[in-house]
């Protein structure tokens, strides 16, 4: 999973990749409100710009980003171990040299060293509030 930008928000919040052009990423509101949007295509093949119907609000955009971000930490371990773990050749080497212990003792320290975050899911509300 690679770290997520403000268009993979966007693009969550509008349901479709928009085509934006702008001063690097949209890190606030006001960043965001100068983002110049390509609409559509002129007879010309010339870019239309102007702000698209759909333009989702800032703060949706800011909570899909927030998630994405949320989700994006989530599997950090996993990209902490990816480095570290024995490589595709040095797990068949173990197959083929019958080191099969060796190698998962080798993986069980990566994985040690990065555990898996538990993660616990929020209670859902009752109806009444309790």
């Amino acid at each position: 999973m690679r770290k997520p930008h403000m268009l993979d928000a966007i693009e969550k919040v509008m349901g479709r990749r928009p085509s934006i052009c702008g001063s690097g990423e949209p890190l606030s509101e006001e960043d965001y409100n100068k983002l110049v949007w390509q609409i559509g295509i002129d007879a010309n093949h010339m870019s239309v710009f102007g702000e698209p119907e759909d333009k989702p609000q800032w703060e949706d955009v800011k909570k899909a980003m927030d998630k994405l971000e949320a989700e994006y930490a989530t599997f950090e371990y996993q990209r902490n171990r990816k480095p570290e773990y024995p490589s595709l050749e040095e797990c068949i080497h173990a197959i083929l040299d019958d080191k099969l212990e060796e190698l998962q003792a080798k993986r069980k320290a990566v994985k040690d060293k990065y555990p898996k975050p538990v993660v616990k899911e929020p209670k859902p509300e009752l109806p009444n509030g309790n």
